[in-house]
């Protein structure tokens, strides 16, 4: 026997006396719908032609007896006191799309810091090898120039050849000091002052003076100077020659040596 929903026209295989004389409310397991079934609703299966060569075919399992004081239709319905449990919509938030980087113009940085590194060291040779020019136009930075070890000519004169001559001038031990006076500038050029200074053959110093011998060089020429140093004192080897500038010591001058 079977029973055919009237919506979709699913069969379902039902015995006799499942659908009462008064009717039983079924549902459609296909579409869900649900009606009242009578049992001239129910329908005898159809008979199928035999084949040729039947072949044995494995007999379905019965459906599972329903309870006496329950409808089985198609579906059972559920109980009235069991509640579906609502669908729960989630709500993922998209992520947000990842932002391209955003496109540089110009040089690497380290195209950049490479040439910020190569006109510092052109600018560090240019205030080495120009010391005597940047002593000239700024005299200050001659001390600086002196504690990084660089010797400075901040006045364009050199002393040079200078000679250390013991003798006896009227009875009296002197001590003549001589050499010369190199301008390297292209203009005249008035010679400061010189400082003497004596040592003995330990490298201490004996004694201290000043002397000008010589007032103004020619450009780019030289003048010679002698000093005589009296009553030097004793043990005296060698002698030590520096400009002496107008401020509290003596100019950046590389310091003239001669030895007795």
């Amino acid at each position: 026997m079977i029973l055919i929903c009237p919506k979709c026209a699913a069969s379902y295989a039902v015995k006799k006396g499942q659908i009462r004389s008064d009717g039983r409310t079924v549902r459609c397991t296909a579409c869900g719908h649900k009606w009242v079934a009578h049992p001239k609703d129910v329908r005898p299966v159809p008979l199928k032609q035999a084949d040729p060569e039947p072949r044995p075919q494995p007999a379905p399992d019965p459906p599972p007896e329903p309870e006496p004081d329950q409808p089985v239709p198609a579906e059972s319905e559920p109980p009235p006191d069991e509640e579906t449990a609502p669908e729960v919509d989630l709500a993922i938030p998209r992520p947000n799309p990842t932002r391209a980087p955003s496109r540089r113009f110009g040089p690497p940085a380290r195209l950049v810091w490479a040439g910020f590194a190569a006109v510092l060291a052109i600018t560090a040779l240019a205030l080495a090898l120009l010391r005597d020019h940047v002593v000239r136009v700024w005299p200050k930075t001659a001390a600086l120039y002196a504690a990084a070890g660089m010797s400075v000519n901040g006045v364009g004169l050199l002393i040079e050849d200078v000679r250390l001559a013991p003798a006896v001038q009227n009875g009296q031990a002197v001590l003549g000091v001589s050499g010369k006076i190199r301008n390297e500038r292209d203009h005249p050029n008035p010679a400061a002052p010189l400082q003497i200074t004596l040592y003995d053959a330990g490298g201490s110093e004996l004694s201290r003076l000043v002397a000008n011998p010589v007032d103004t060089v020619p450009g780019l020429e030289s003048r010679y100077f002698s000093v005589l140093v009296r009553n030097p004192p004793p043990g005296v080897t060698a002698v030590a020659l520096t400009f002496v500038s107008p401020g509290p010591g003596p100019a950046a001058v590389p310091a003239a040596r001669a030895h007795d």
